[in-house]
């Protein structure tokens, strides 16, 4: 019986490994980007009639109720977002790809006559403004220069707090082909002040374990993406 069990153990445990394992390819409507994801990340997708509102193509019951988290920036049109199926209803985590819409256009939106001016490299590459209070270091608001593989990229740490939610993220952005991108790794989570002490030991708990077991998945999407040559796979 003993060896029964084991076995069910490992077998089941074999076949979650090689579920993430597993890598799927997302290419850009317009082909011009692809990555490479695990299967067992969601994609989420915008709620018909409310393009603003995404949910995951087979939502779970608790942790996606209020949408996936991939709108939380502004000025920034998201192209495509895969969350996580963590069992943790309080803190969640995606990774989505935007395009940067110049702010001119977005006070119109959901004009569609609305035609935005081309972005420039370096407004892109500054980040924004609306991310920090006033008076944050230019040492934070400046951003780092990194690579995301053979793309060069501006990485900003961005994280914000408020009536007890709080959300922090590693925004990428990158300027290609005339066009600003945001790549971006979002997390969210609550304050567990208001919890009595064995309930948000029970929630911290089942957050570190969908962070250990599922994080890593959303930086392997990131660090696969590259943009595509026209004309070629």
């Amino acid at each position: 019986m003993v060896k029964v069990i084991s076995c069910l153990c490992f077998c089941g445990l074999s076949i979650a490994l090689s579920a993430q394992s597993t890598l799927q390819t997302f290419t850009s409507p317009d082909r011009a980007f692809q990555f490479k994801y695990s299967a067992v990340l969601l994609r989420c997708m915008p709620k018909e009639g409310q393009p603003d509102y995404w949910l995951p193509v087979n939502p779970l019951p608790l942790q996606y109720r209020d949408g996936c988290i991939c709108d939380d920036h502004l000025n920034s049109a998201v192209i495509v977002c895969f969350t996580y199926p963590g069992r943790s209803e309080h803190f969640l985590g995606a990774f989505f790809v935007a395009e940067v819409q110049p702010e001119e256009c977005m006070e119109r939106w959901p004009n569609t006559t609305c035609r935005p001016p081309p972005a420039n490299q370096r407004d892109c590459l500054a980040g924004s403004w609306t991310w920090w209070g006033p008076g944050t270091p230019r040492s934070i608001t400046s951003g780092q220069s990194t690579r995301i593989d053979s793309v060069h990229a501006k990485l900003f740490h961005v994280s914000n707090a408020g009536l007890g939610n709080r959300e922090w993220s590693d925004v990428y952005r990158v300027f290609h082909d005339k066009k600003c991108y945001e790549l971006v790794i979002h997390r969210t989570g609550i304050s567990l002040g208001g919890f009595d002490p064995e309930e948000a030991e029970e929630i911290q708990k089942a957050a570190e374990e969908d962070d250990k077991k599922y994080g890593h998945l959303l930086s392997q999407a990131l660090q696969s993406f590259r943009f595509l040559v026209a004309g070629r796979p």
